[in-house]
């Protein structure tokens, strides 16, 4: 046994957060998982650390996102159709995002972590964009029912995402899960957007493909895990069996916040959690 009884009450803590963070904007939690394990642990765990976290981050991340996928599948808000074709995406690009992920051995990991980190700010520009261009509309319109209205009218659009579309963001998705642990919804959520999807339902969405696409990410890292540091896959599971009760709560409850907080307000948070642990993964 590795975790200490004060070690495994902060891990359920953390498992928490990251459970809200993953219910509230249809990620899969790794996000703030592993800058978490990386703080909490540093180097107890050796140069191979950043590898071991992202096998935590995504065991414990599949306990996220079932709950969180269950109630935007309640709520009508996942695309079945263009979830299948995501996932045939996803395969692949998982398998070539572990082979990369093992090219980074020892202290290279640390590229990982900052390539991790400059994901989440990429994502956060979009987000500013998003709210700025929402702020302006509400300026020039300087009617709160148009404004109302406006955000009203996003949510019930019908746009659905081609087949092709849908494979180009299961694929990207699938990499980063298997490059740096953190699902894919990281990357998931803005494209569909991108594409016209309202925010709510490429959330859902996001939710029920990291439900199904996470446990393929997990045995491949495993297999990875194994052929390269041994024994750390069973350190994994331990972390993991500490992180779920709080992340499968908040999991839960972060997908209820989705659907009765403003949109405004799920941007916001994105925006916070992912620059507090962009900056922890920078220094």
């Amino acid at each position: 046994m590795i975790v200490d009884l004060s070690l495994g009450l902060t891990l359920i803590a953390l498992g928490a957060a990251a459970g809200v963070a993953g219910g509230l904007l249809g990620v899969g939690g790794g996000l703030v998982m592993i800058p978490g394990m990386l703080l909490l642990r540093g180097a107890a765990d050796g140069p191979q650390a950043m590898h071991l976290y992202k096998l935590t981050a995504t065991i414990a991340a599949t306990v996220v996102v079932f709950p969180a996928a269950l109630r935007h599948a309640r709520a009508r808000a996942v695309d079945g159709p263009a979830l299948r074709w995501m996932l045939l995406g996803a395969i692949f690009g998982i398998v070539a995002g572990v082979w990369l992920a093992g090219l980074f051995r020892a202290g290279q990991t640390v590229w990982l972590e900052r390539l991790l980190a400059g994901v989440m700010f990429i994502t956060i520009l979009g987000q500013l964009r998003r709210i700025l261009s929402a702020w302006r509309q509400h300026a020039a319109t300087r009617d709160d029912h148009a404004a109302r209205a406006a955000i009203a009218a996003e949510e019930q659009r019908e746009t659905r995402l081609a087949p092709g579309q849908s494979l180009l963001i299961g694929g990207p998705a699938g990499v980063l899960s298997g490059l740096l642990g953190i699902g894919g919804g990281i990357w998931a959520v803005p494209a569909q957007s991108w594409v016209g999807v309202p925010l709510r339902r490429a959330i859902g969405t996001s939710s029920a493909f990291l439900a199904l696409s996470l446990p393929v990410t997990s045995a491949v890292q495993v297999v990875s895990l194994l052929q390269s540091i041994g024994e750390q896959p069973l350190r994994a599971v331990e972390y993991a069996a500490w992180l779920a009760p709080g992340a499968l709560l908040g999991g839960w409850v972060g997908a209820g916040l989705t659907h009765r907080l403003p949109i405004v307000w799920v941007r916001i948070a994105t925006i916070a959690i992912m620059a507090w642990a962009g900056g922890r993964l920078i220094w």
